[in-house]
């Protein structure tokens, strides 16, 4: 039941100061969007769609504590809000743990100072902005070290000509996992198949080195650092591609496999959301050096102190696949795709985890500053 609504200078009413109303329904634009407060609020119909990430949140009315009454909250959107909303949820999560990892001091001094703060916001759906352009500093991240934490680029081309280059770079990995099959936990009570197999690091920079991207270059800052790593910070990495049951596509890529092929979507076209499973990271977290909280007898066997891991996932936009279970398949038709986790013992000697450049304000003529 919604009560009554109060203006920017009343104190909000309380529902005892209106028992005498049985429900109250408000229908408003922009007034009614931000700056209300709606005691009672139980049922909320909202349609109204904006591309940065602060209005939205501002007219999140349903947020907030209902205690004594959450089962009978109910929410009305459209599939885009919803997605749009959720995604704002997983950036403040993002952001939030970017800033608990950069709040450690070195020699005294901030890692970032809040200036530099925007290039961590991360954008879970590239249409939906954290704010508008003139309130997003002009600082640019040209290396971004993450020792033990997953890296996940989302821009992969979407011409297929450009996705059967990438596919072919493929082929050292694909090639050292075409034998071996270990069993994975992804929790106490479960586990998976997996091809597993190891490269060097000259290998792997080799393969990630010559990708081809669309965007911004997410994947740039850390190609930067993974490039900066040498013999005393990672020996070889530990490659892993999940395997699914008899029921999912299988095809053999490039004359390996045959391998698994995982579906998803570019939930905001050109872009991907989310490309690795949850169940299938605790492994390659745990090879990489991370600790996970149940035991996992291949992935404890497979990791070394500085080695790193990759998941990946030969991917597909459509649920039908031409040809049969072992057949071979366009290379232009698979994206693959990756979870790197550099090894948790590849700490930067000097504690900082980030690199900046910020460009001048004044003439666009003006150098970049190194900062």
């Amino acid at each position: 039941m919604v009560t009554r609504k109060h203006s920017h200078n009343q104190q909000p009413i309380s529902r005892t100061d209106t028992q005498r109303s049985s429900s109250v329904v408000l229908v408003g634009g922009n007034k009614l969007a931000r700056g209300f407060t709606v005691e009672g609020l139980t049922v909320a119909y909202y349609r109204r769609l904006t591309k940065q990430a602060d209005t939205l949140m501002q007219m999140g009315r349903w947020f907030g504590y209902r205690k004594g009454y959450r089962d009978l909250v109910r929410l009305f959107v459209t599939d885009e809000l919803n997605e749009a909303f959720g995604a704002i949820c997983l950036d403040e999560h993002y952001f939030r743990d970017q800033l608990d990892r950069y709040s450690e001091f070195v020699d005294g001094k901030p890692q970032i100072t809040p200036a530099q703060v925007p290039p961590l916001v991360a954008q879970h759906l590239p249409w939906l902005k954290p704010s508008a352009p003139n309130k997003m500093y002009n600082a640019q991240l040209t290396e971004r070290r993450s020792p033990g934490i997953g890296v996940e680029p989302i821009d992969y081309p979407d011409r297929r000509d450009l996705i059967a280059k990438n596919t072919e770079l493929f082929c050292p990995l694909l090639t050292v996992v075409n034998g071996r099959t270990v069993t994975f936990r992804s929790s106490e009570s479960k586990s998976y198949e997996a091809r597993i197999g190891a490269v060097s690091h000259a290998t792997l920079l080799g393969v990630l080195g010559e990708l081809h991207w669309i965007g911004t270059g997410q994947f740039s800052p850390d190609l930067a650092w993974l490039r900066s790593l040498d013999s005393g910070d990672v020996d070889d990495w530990a490659i892993s591609l999940p395997q699914l049951g008899p029921s999912f596509p299988s095809r053999t890529i490039l004359g390996c496999g045959p391998f698994s092929l995982h579906y998803r979507v570019r939930r905001r076209p050109p872009y991907f959301g989310a490309m690795s499973d949850p169940k299938h990271r605790p492994a390659v977290d745990r090879i990489a050096g991370k600790p996970w909280t149940f035991a996992d007898s291949e992935a404890e066997a497979l990791r070394k102190p500085r080695r790193g891991a990759m998941l990946v996932y030969p991917l597909i936009e459509h649920r039908e696949v031409p040809g049969g279970d072992g057949d071979a398949i366009d290379p232009g038709l698979v994206v693959m795709a990756f979870r790197i986790v550099a090894p948790a013992a590849a700490q930067p000697s000097d504690r900082r985890l980030l690199t900046f450049v910020t460009r001048n304000h004044g003439r666009p003529e003006d150098p970049i500053v190194d900062r």
